[in-house]
């Protein structure tokens, strides 16, 4: 007797919730895989760099706990005793959701391993001619006075908004959709991390390539101070916890442009908010001298690239 088309519709969807293996092909997310790659080959692209031995065991500690928490929360999210435990299935799943945020920023403390500086500025320098033509433009000069102060008002609350704005364009994807199924939604979720890790990890990886020195630390030429408290808290930040370089590509765009990509092909509805603050953050990377011009066009190029490649691997064809 040959099975009906609801007993063969409802085996296909027991075989599509069933755990893959931990050791199966299909265990591990896209964004995952990228990841583990990233953190694979970094302690042996360490080894080649004139590193110190101390720094050399201090990445490779760091990278294995990366790959550890990378594959346990795999684990523990589609164990099956877990998934008969829904708040412990959920638990896990929103860790292992979210966990890409802190390793992103692991790579990218990691990265001031690799940075060697140049104490000829070379880069920085022709760099620098080509934003002095932008910046002293007659128009962007007429501009600015225009809108003095509250164009810097703006930017200033922009480039903070640089931080959170990953985990903002995530939230979107948590929050159910009608009609969508888990496996949807976990779906969507690996797509928006494949996107925006791709991209901040070619800025990482290419970062070393290219010494900079942020304008606004060997220039001295920030603008007027309007907004002292802005201003304040994204130097303290920058201070504390960048790697003091500038990035080429510029992370900070990559990140942003990779998130509006993402969130606004999921939901049209948000096509105003990450478009605009995507659009934002570049402009004032650049006219508050956090950033070279340079750095914010290849940075969203980069994020361009990166979101091509994450919609080819989940929808190829």
């Amino acid at each position: 007797m040959e099975p009906t088309a609801e007993a063969a519709k409802a085996c296909g969807q027991r075989a599509a919730t069933r755990p893959a293996h931990p050791f199966s092909a299909g265990f591990l997310r896209v964004s995952e895989l990228v990841l583990l790659a990233y953190f694979g080959l970094v302690p042996l692209r360490a080894l080649a760099a004139p590193l110190p031995p101390r720094e050399c065991c201090l990445l490779a500690a760091l990278n294995l706990l990366a790959l550890g928490a990378l594959y346990g929360t795999a684990v523990l999210a589609t164990h099956p005793k877990a998934r008969l435990a829904s708040h412990r299935a959920e638990r896990w799943q929103f860790v292992r959701n979210t966990l890409p945020a802190a390793l992103v920023l692991l790579a990218y403390r990691e990265s001031g391993f690799f940075y060697f500086p140049d104490p000829a500025h070379r880069l920085d320098h022709l760099f620098e001619r080509w934003d002095l033509l932008l910046l002293n433009h007659r128009l962007m000069a007429s501009l600015r006075l225009l809108l003095s102060p509250w164009w810097q008002y703006y930017l200033e609350a922009c480039y903070l908004l640089c931080y959170p704005l990953v985990l903002l364009g995530l939230v979107t994807f948590l929050v159910p959709q009608r009609g969508a199924t888990g496996h949807t939604v976990r779906a969507s979720i690996d797509q928006f991390w494949t996107t925006v890790v791709l991209a901040l990890l070619t800025c990482y990886t290419l970062y070393p390539w290219f010494p900079l020195t942020p304008p606004r630390l060997l220039f001295h030429d920030l603008p007027a101070e309007p907004s002292p408290l802005l201003r304040h808290l994204n130097v303290w930040l920058l201070d504390q916890y960048g790697v003091q370089a500038c990035l080429f590509p510029s992370g900070h765009v990559a990140a942003a442009v990779a998130t509006a990509l993402a969130v606004t092909r999921r939901n049209a509805r948000w096509g105003i908010i990450f478009p605009g603050l995507a659009a934002s953050i570049p402009v004032a990377t650049v006219f508050l001298r956090y950033h070279y011009g340079a750095d914010a066009i290849a940075g969203a190029c980069v994020a361009a690239l990166a979101f091509w490649i994450a919609k080819r691997i989940h929808h190829p064809g």
